[in-house]
């Protein structure tokens, strides 16, 4: 499934059909990669309950869930705007191999690594950790802008095996990213894994639509995607 899945990553369409049937296709995508994740969400809250394993959402997904019943709007640009551009700079503006794009989603990389150090701090907000973090964000993109050559970018773009490797981690990745929604343990770590499959499917479809429209739409598609969810909290 995984190695039809990366024929999305060929940047044919982007030369044989318009933009409009290139968004349709990827609402498309999108409805199939829904109807896809349902039996296997649904197989895996059966296993989860057989087993007597708890996926229990995290704090801060339980949080953000109250202030959208609460009708916060700023918790709805922050879920379904800040949020989105902000992960699309981290795994799909370095799509383009330029090296200034992929310098700036190594600095986002870095600080979401590195947003893990100190997250148990109960002190409140710590502006000497925030700092020393973003700081040494800048300075590991600042290393590999130095260090890295544009030419280099560009062999890499030209590798198309290596790049479809890169493209399915960049979505792994992405995947993985909303582990952080959920409360996980060495004994649930699978079971997180399969709940974060829609985000697996939805990173590739989006970066679909990055390689074929380019970065704002994928932006405009990821945000569209979190806005359904959120507006759901509103019904």
């Amino acid at each position: 499934m995984i190695i039809n899945l990366t024929h999305l990553f060929v940047v044919q369409d982007k030369y044989e059909l318009s933009k409009g049937k290139i968004l349709l296709k990827g609402l498309a995508l999108e409805i199939l990669a829904l109807i896809a994740v349902l039996p296997i969400l649904f197989l895996t809250n059966l296993l989860t309950a057989h087993l007597g394993i708890t996926v229990n959402d995290s704090s801060a997904k339980i949080m953000t869930a109250n202030l959208m019943k609460n009708h916060s709007a700023l918790m709805l640009f922050i879920v379904a705007m800040q949020g989105p551009l902000r992960e699309e700079a981290t795994f799909r503006l370095w799509q383009s191999m330029k090296k200034q794009h992929i310098t700036i989603c190594i600095f986002f990389i870095s600080l979401f690594f590195l947003s893990f150090i100190g997250i148990n701090n109960t002190h409140g907000i710590n502006i000497i950790l925030i700092s020393t973090k973003i700081s040494i964000s800048l300075l590991i993109a600042t290393v590999f802008h130095i260090s890295v050559k544009e030419s280099q970018c560009i062999l890499i773009r030209r590798n198309k095996r290596l790049m479809k490797a890169l493209l399915l981690l960049s979505c792994f990745l992405f995947a993985v990213m909303h582990f952080q929604n959920y409360d996980v343990t060495y004994q649930n770590v699978l079971f997180v894994l399969l709940k974060c499959s829609p985000q697996f499917l939805g990173a590739i479809i989006l970066t679909y639509l990055r390689l074929n429209l380019g970065f704002w739409y994928a932006v405009l598609g990821h945000c569209t995607i979190n806005f359904m969810v959120a507006s759901l909290y509103y019904l």
